[in-house]
């Protein structure tokens, strides 16, 4: 699936719905966050990626890396939620023989907070499998 197409299917269910603004330091349940969360909150919380800060074997995944990692839990829980049980497994397939070369970058960067936005993507769409039940390295996915 594109990166276009994945974006339509996360809009879908916001289209022709308005919602208050989500405020810093606002408190509530992750359902209450969620119901808030628009179309605009999931492109805004998408960074782009520049694939010169990710190891070349791990480029084909940019997409993903840019659908699925979202720093925001409120805003990733929706697009894990109103993914299809197909496009789950599709994306946990297509990520996992490479889950622990993306482990060991991980593992490799600073642990002084100067995470690439990359990197940073890289881990929250892992975080994404986990979440959703998927995360698995390469061979436990034969």
């Amino acid at each position: 699936m594109d990166v276009k197409s994945m974006l339509d299917h996360v809009l879908a269910p916001f289209r022709g719905q308005r919602s208050d603004k989500l405020h810093h330091g606002q408190m509530g349940t992750a359902e209450e966050f969620a119901a808030l969360v628009t179309p605009a909150d999931i492109v805004a919380a998408r960074i782009p990626l520049d694939p010169a800060d990710v190891p070349e074997s791990l480029r084909v995944l940019l997409p993903l890396a840019w659908y699925w990692g979202i720093c925001d839990d409120a805003i990733r829980d929706v697009v894990e939620e109103t993914a299809t049980e197909e496009e789950k497994l599709e994306f946990a397939n297509a990520v996992s023989p490479y889950n622990a070369e993306i482990r060991d970058w991980l593992d490799s960067c600073p642990v002084d907070g100067t995470m690439s936005d990359a990197a940073a993507a890289f881990m929250y769409m892992q975080l994404s499998l986990a979440n959703m039940g998927l995360y698995r390295e390469e061979d436990e996915a034969e």
